[in-house]
């Protein structure tokens, strides 16, 4: 996604709501994988992880979150 994509979205959400965010720019990805990556390598990382990435295992994450905060009342 590029960042002005981002913005837009962000522009429609009340200034005051809480959101979850996941962030990852091209130097954190490369400090992470502990490599360098040419901007093809990391359009092509962006691409994948924003249009066929399953990220169902993080609303999973969150549900466990939920139920252990619903359990601890």
């Amino acid at each position: 996604m590029l960042v002005k994509e981002a913005i837009e979205i962000l522009e429609e959400e009340p200034l005051e709501d809480n959101i979850i965010i996941a962030h990852w720019n091209k130097e954190s990805i490369e400090h992470a994988l502990d490599t360098t990556l040419s901007n093809d390598e990391w359009s092509h990382l962006c691409f994948e992880g924003s249009n066929s990435q399953e990220w169902s295992f993080i609303i999973e994450g969150l549900e466990t979150i939920l139920e252990l905060k619903r359990s601890n009342k």
